[in-house]
């Protein structure tokens, strides 16, 4: 039987199949997606995904383009990882109603069994289907509910689950298992309580199959297919090829040589997948993994595309030791078993069971053992090229194997005891009257049920009471744990009678000083008498001499003077004022020490998206709009910032790569050159606050620092353009390490700084008579990044979400700005030089995170929108295309920035 049934639609986006919702065993990811799209209401959905939009994009999910219709959105929330899934919950729990559902367990049960959920009407299925999502969404790590989800089957048994409180997982025991043999030995009654009764295995019960070859089966069907390969070339856009050596018809594999993969699928025995169509994990890179392609392109060399990633396969190890010997296994695992990076292993007992290890990892010496490990009787496995391997993916084990160490063992022991030492004392017939009298007085079947379930427990706890009391007094009198208890209690006395020792020796002498101080100041006080004393009459005798001379007026200066210590000097604890040019040297000393906030270092482009994604959750920033402006400031270095919410983008793009500091400067008709510019009176502005100070200074403070330097250049068209951007063109575009930048003081010294990190260039530009036009060639070399552009992903802000802190690394930085020219065919019609920017600015937003068609339109619009005719702009956008290309088609033909460009001059 096969484990991947089909499954309708192409990609993530497509739509779902009436047959689909009622698959007799449906995998994993078809269960998640059942439970949404029956048990929760449309309108759930779509509220949704609308409230934790912003939330989603932060916890790393591509939430951009939110699907619209039921089945899709269905799909898109059972493909989500852990922590956006977790943004999913919240919102459930908080909002959604799950009363009077039928009993998870029941609803698990009958979904699980073909019959009884074909029996079901479509009410029934829907409750049935919303009890489970109901648990889902309020019982975290539930294991029972996961087990169905991951296609584990769900019977009834007479003895309950037990739930490993310490451990997190639940350890099925089946009703046909034989109990152990109980043993006045302490270590075998340890042994059974914690191994579980595990049924006897029968060595060699496990038998692999050979998969079919390609002579003895007929493809009818060769448009979408279940394929074996794996993951090869990986280039950087993302897209990557996979080697097919094997087919999956009806869950019967299909081993393909070489020779016959390239005939199957021409020319070159493989396929190709794109990341935006098939989420592809870390887990799945370079092993044998099983995924669906379909037949899509005929006149390309590769001519089938992924689908889907379905799942990656395991490989068996035998271990040669049996299940009886948990501890020689868990040494094998972890120090015999050699790991490899693109292997998943599971291993078989000597005896014939497999084990897997509860996470999916390639390196098994990671894994907990203080947790059991699942178990299966038996498992399909296939011998393949040599190797022995399992496709068909585990569900959830009902047996569990313990083989954790004897100190794990010991531990779970104790705190179990401390568990069930509280409970009160009653016999088996008290408890079993108490459960008759409950159900005689009940109508309702199902509280009958679960009375009888709740006697059953009842009973199984009082059991594990009694026999962890004996099993704990056993381990009491050994002498081995009576010593090691008598040594731990005496050390614990003597470090208390130390400790007290220590207090009393650190009292005494507490007072000592105390009652020295106080000594101290009581001989303070009778001086400070003493002194006020002499001073009065020394006061009163001088006022009595100069009265009698008529000298009233020079007494009293005379006196006061001695009194204070005046004289022809400076006042004690007081200094001449500072001289200009003192106080401009001291503030470039202070302008030399750095102190940085506390901030999110982001060294790679994925860490860069969460900190773009909290600045629109805390002002509603456009994202995309934030990501258009780093590529522009990687690539070019200078930038025109327009629109209304400029300020709150260069206060975002200083957070985000500056920890928040940046400094401002004003631009005069009398600057001309670098120096003037250098020399400039600037703001600067960081996490302290705003203070005055020199470009200059600035500029070789975040270089001492190793941060970017944000700079805004306000009334940047009011000195002629020429004499001032090109060389802070030539100033952002230096390369990192080795290179300068020169210029002269006011008082004619020379100031030299080492370009090592990045400078940035932010143009604002002023309006009126007094200002210059940009001419060719440099206007077509800056872009322009409009905040009032149609980004439309604007949202309205949460001021109570904190602004980010953050800072880019020089290196991380430098690297969006690509090496290599970036293929841009829809830039026609406008000069080489802006070709060329374009190409480089393209590549930035990718790197940055903006969709391969938003990196093709937003470079034209930032470097043709007011210097190329409406036409000629049209006509690039639309060869661009995307989403957003008709509100920029429509923007782009406005008039805007007037008296900023003249074009007449080309």
């Amino acid at each position: 039987m096969s484990a991947f049934p089909p499954f309708s639609g192409k990609g993530r986006s497509a739509p779902i199949k009436a047959p689909a919702r009622h698959l007799a065993k449906p995998n994993a990811k078809d269960r998640k997606l059942l439970m949404f799209l029956t048990g929760a209401d449309e309108h759930e959905l779509a509220q949704c995904l609308k409230k934790k939009k912003l939330h989603l994009l932060k916890a790393g999910a591509r939430a951009d383009n939110l699907p619209e219709r039921p089945e899709e959105q269905a799909r898109f929330i059972s493909t989500l990882r852990e922590e956006p899934m977790a943004c999913i919950r919240d919102w459930f729990y908080a909002n959604a109603n799950f009363e009077d559902l039928p009993d998870v367990q029941d609803a698990c049960r009958i979904l699980a069994d073909e019959a009884e959920a074909a029996a079901l009407d479509r009410g029934g299925r829907r409750l049935h289907w919303r009890s489970v999502l109901a648990a889902f969404v309020q019982q975290r790590n539930s294991h029972a509910v996961d087990a169905f989800l991951q296609h584990s089957s769900v019977a009834r048994s007479p003895v309950l689950p037990q739930a490993m409180k310490d451990e997190g997982i639940i350890v099925v025991k089946p009703s046909h298992a034989r109990e152990p043999a109980k043993s006045s030995a302490p270590d075998s009654a340890a042994a059974g309580k914690i191994a579980g009764a595990i049924p006897s295995m029968r060595p060699g019960s496990l038998a692999s199959a050979l998969p079919l070859r390609l002579s003895e089966v007929l493809l009818n069907d060769k448009s979408v297919l279940t394929v074996l390969g794996r993951r090869t070339t990986v280039l950087p856009t993302g897209q990557f090829f996979i080697k097919i050596s094997g087919i999956l018809l009806d869950g019967t594999p299909v081993y393909l040589t070489p020779d016959e993969s390239e005939l199957v699928f021409p020319d070159s025995g493989d396929a190709t997948g794109f990341p935006n169509t098939v989420h592809v994990g870390s887990s799945s890179a370079e092993s044998l993994s099983v995924w669906q392609v379909e037949h899509k392109s005929p006149d390309k060399k590769v001519q089938y595309v992924v689908t889907d990633f379905m799942s990656h396969t395991y490989e068996v190890f035998d271990i040669p030791h049996p299940s009886s010997e948990p501890d020689l296994v868990r040494d094998w695992i972890k120090e015999v078993y050699k790991p490899a990076h693109d292997v998943f292993p599971v291993f078989r007992l000597q005896d014939g069971p497999i084990v897997k290890l509860p996470a999916e990892v390639t390196d098994p010496r990671t894994a907990n053992f203080d947790a059991a490990l699942p178990l299966y009787r038996e498992h399909p496995t296939v011998k393949w090229s040599g190797r022995t391997i399992v496709i068909e993916p585990f569900p959830a084990s009902r047996l569990q194997y313990d083989c954790a160490p004897i100190r794990t063992a010991v531990r779970k022991l104790f705190r179990e005891s401390a568990e069930l030492s509280g409970l009160p004392v009653l016999t088996k017939r008290q408890i079993s009257e108490l459960a008759d009298a409950a159900a005689r007085h009940s109508t309702d079947a199902t509280i009958k049920q679960s009375v009888q379930r709740a006697k059953a427990r009842l009973e199984q706890l009082f059991d594990n009471k009694e026999e962890l009391r004996s099993l704990m007094e056993e381990i009491v009198l050994l002498p081995s744990v009576a010593e090691a208890i008598g040594a731990e209690k005496t050390r614990a006395a003597a470090a208390v009678r130390e400790e007290a020792e220590s207090s009393r020796a650190e009292l005494g002498k507490l007072a000592a000083e105390k009652k020295q101080l106080q000594s101290e100041i009581e001989n303070l006080k009778q001086a400070r008498k003493k002194e006020s004393a002499a001073a009065a009459r020394e006061i009163k005798q001088a006022f009595e001499r100069a009265g009698a001379d008529g000298l009233k007026t020079l007494a009293e200066l005379s006196v006061f003077k001695n009194i204070l210590g005046l004289s022809a000097a400076h006042p004690a604890g007081t200094a001449p004022a500072a001289q200009p040019a003192e106080r401009e040297a001291a503030q470039g000393a202070a302008l030399e020490q750095p102190a940085l906030p506390k901030h999110i270092h982001i060294a790679s482009a994925e860490q860069l998206r969460p900190v773009l994604a909290s600045w629109q959750l805390h002002n509603g920033l456009s994202t995309r709009m934030l990501q258009a402006l780093i590529a522009a400031a990687a690539t070019q270095g200078v930038a025109i910032l327009a629109g209304t919410r400029r300020h709150e983008a260069a206060a975002a793009l200083a957070s985000t790569l500056a920890a928040g500091t940046s400094c401002a400067v004003s631009v005069s008709a009398d600057m001309f050159n670098t120096s003037d510019l250098m020399n400039a009176p600037a703001t600067v502005t960081d996490a302290h606050g705003s203070r005055a100070g020199q470009l200059g200074a600035f500029i070789a403070r975040q270089q001492a620092a190793g941060m970017v330097s944000i700079v805004r250049i306000r009334g940047a068209n009011r000195a002629p353009p020429e004499s001032l951007i090109p060389e802070l063109l030539e100033i952002a575009g230096t390369p990192v390490g080795g290179s300068a930048i020169t210029w002269a003081r006011k008082d004619g010294s020379l100031q030299l700084i080492t370009a090592e990190c990045p400078v940035v260039f932010l143009l604002e530009l002023a309006h009126g008579r007094s200002v210059f036009p940009l001419m060719p060639p440099l206007a077509w070399e800056i872009p322009i990044i409009d905040t009032d552009a149609p980004w439309a992903d604007y949202h309205e802000p949460e001021f109570e979400i904190p602004s980010p802190c953050a800072a880019i690394a020089p290196e991380l930085f430098a690297a969006f700005s690509p090496p290599g020219p970036v293929p841009l065919p829809s830039a026609r019609g406008i000069p080489r030089n802006a070709i060329e920017a374009a190409r480089k600015m393209k590549g930035a937003c990718m790197a940055a995170g903006l969709g391969a068609s938003e990196s093709a339109l937003v470079p034209l619009v930032a470097l043709a929108h007011c210097r190329a005719d409406s036409g000629t702009l049209a006509a690039m956008i639309d060869a661009a295309g995307g989403e957003l290309a008709p509100a920029f088609k429509a923007y782009a033909a406005e008039a805007a920035f007037t008296q900023t460009f003249d074009m007449g001059a080309v």
